[in-house]
C-alpha cells in the first residue's frame, strides 16, 4: 500500500493506493517490427529467437516450413503476444533428423507481414 512519507504531519483525509495490475498504454503511432536471431538446434529440436523491436503488443502469428532429409514439415505459429523489447523462441520443429535443414518463416503482426526469412541450420 502506498502512503505519503509525511503521513503523520498531514491533516484531514490521507489517501493511500495499491497497484493491483499492470497498466499498458497504447502507443500514439503503433510500429510493428520483429527481428530474428540465430536458429538454435540441438537433439532434434530447433527454435528461432524472435524479438519485438516495435512498440505494440499485438499478437504475432505466421507459418513455418522446415525442409530436411526427411522431407518438408509445415506448421502454423499460434498467436502469441511479445512485449516490446522481449524475445521469445518460435518452435521450428521436433524430431528433426541430424544434418542440414532449411527453415522458411513468415510472421505477421497487426495483419501485415512483419518478418519473412529463409535460414539454413544444422541439427546435431
Amino acid at each position: 500500500m502506498g502512503l505519503p512519507t509525511d503521513l503523520a504531519k498531514r491533516k484531514g483525509l490521507v489517501v493511500g493506493y495499491r497497484v493491483v495490475g499492470a497498466l499498458r498504454f497504447l502507443p500514439g503511432v503503433p510500429k510493428a517490427a520483429l527481428t530474428a536471431g540465430k536458429i538454435k538446434a540441438s537433439k532434434g529440436t530447433a527454435v528461432l529467437p524472435v524479438k519485438n523491436t516495435g512498440n505494440t503488443i499485438d499478437a504475432v502469428t505466421g507459418s513455418v516450413s522446415v525442409k530436411s532429409a526427411l522431407g518438408t514439415k509445415n506448421q502454423t505459429v499460434q498467436a502469441v503476444k511479445i512485449l516490446p523489447g522481449n524475445t521469445i523462441n518460435i518452435p521450428l520443429g521436433t524430431k528433426l533428423s541430424k544434418g542440414s535443414a532449411t527453415a522458411k518463416v513468415t510472421l505477421n503482426q497487426r495483419g501485415k507481414r512483419a518478418l519473412q526469412l529463409t535460414k539454413k541450420f544444422t541439427v546435431k
